[in-house]
């Protein structure tokens, strides 16, 4: 849980770094770049978050000499798209 606000307080912090900040206050502007990158930001942590998990549980598989397991789950995790809207 920590480590999730951790990074969700950085993303804030980019944001009004980058974004908000330099916007002078232009209220449509920030809402806008907040609409188009916060599914863009959403994605990213989760593909990261896929590709640790996928990788740990790999190893895990990998070192008990599971291959028939290791080789599902690499078909699985190929075949899988991950999608994000922001509604």
């Amino acid at each position: 849980m920590a480590s999730v606000q951790r990074v969700a307080d950085r993303a804030i912090e980019l944001f009004d770094a980058h974004v908000r900040q330099p916007s002078d206050g232009a209220d449509d502007a920030v809402r806008e770049a907040f609409r188009t990158l916060t599914p863009q930001v959403t994605r990213l942590v989760a593909l990261h978050f896929q590709r640790t998990l996928v990788n740990r549980a790999l190893a895990r598989l990998e070192d008990n000499e599971e291959f028939e397991a290791l080789a599902q789950a690499l078909a699985a995790v190929e075949s899988a798209e991950l999608e994000v809207k922001w509604k």
